[in-house]
């Protein structure tokens, strides 16, 4: 019963830490996407339910914008938000302001998948927790191999 419960939680390391492995070199990949221009079509608070641990919500942007890329017309959802690390409701709003509806700014265009562009490039601290995350959670599983199975 403990190697298979070592076995699920290095499991669980292990995706986590290719996810956030994944999403450091899409950050990083993002650098040298094109830049355009893309009109900010909506920019609102979103609010996810409580987390079980701490009972309070947590606040996301919630944005989208469109542009024109290769004569084909996209609407996008970015994921990456670098300046968002603690998303408190007033720090959302805040990095709101700077993507108004309607606004025109320059976004990140990925050149093989448009759908997946950015309006931020690199990599962000949520990568580099993600992947520190992954790390202990396999250390813990080598910690509970050598402990119970061996």
């Amino acid at each position: 019963m403990a190697l298979i419960i070592v076995i699920v939680v290095l499991i669980i390391g292990l995706n986590i830490l290719a996810s956030g492995i994944k999403d450091l070199i899409k950050g990083q990949k993002s650098k040298s996407w094109p830049q355009i221009n893309v009109t900010i079509t909506k920019s609102e608070v979103r609010e996810d339910p409580p987390i079980k641990h701490n009972g309070l919500p947590t606040f996301h942007p919630d944005i989208e914008f469109v542009f024109t890329y290769h004569d084909k017309e996209y609407t996008c959802k970015p994921t990456r938000f670098s300046k968002i690390v603690n998303p408190r409701e007033y720090l959302v709003e805040e990095y709101l302001k700077e993507f108004p509806v309607g606004s025109i700014t320059k976004a990140y265009i990925s050149p093989f998948n448009p759908e997946e562009s950015e309006l931020e490039c690199g990599a962000n601290e949520t990568d580099t927790f993600t992947i520190g995350m992954g790390i202990l959670v396999i250390a813990f599983s080598v910690v509970g191999y050598i402990k119970y199975v061996l």
